[in-house]
């Protein structure tokens, strides 16, 4: 048995079955890596909060962040500021157009 193994695209499936139309065509493990690896760190991504709050790790100690890490901390902290703001003017009766004015942010 003649065994290929290739990226997933289309082009690659069409010219190894035009080659080899015998052959078992597989994913090659560059690819199911990455793959997996994608798909893992989009999992984590999505859950962070939620496994940050299971484990009782709630606060980030910015030391420890890579500099990318850092800057989508940053990012973080300014819009829970920016949101924190927002709800006070409109739990303090400001009325939303206002808020737009005050804020510079759309509704």
């Amino acid at each position: 048995m003649m065994i290929v193994a290739r990226d997933r695209g289309g082009g690659y499936g069409e010219a190894a079955a035009k080659a080899l139309p015998h052959a078992v065509q597989v994913a090659d493990r560059w690819h199911l890596m990455e793959n997996a690896s994608r798909a893992f760190l989009d999992a984590v991504r999505k859950s962070t909060r939620q496994i940050r709050t299971v484990i009782g790790a709630t606060t980030i100690d910015p030391k420890l962040l890579t500099a990318a890490e850092r800057l989508q901390y940053d990012g973080y902290l300014r819009r829970e500021e920016t949101n924190a703001a927002i709800l006070a003017l409109s739990k303090n009766g400001i009325p939303i157009k206002q808020i737009v004015r005050q804020t510079g942010h759309s509704r």
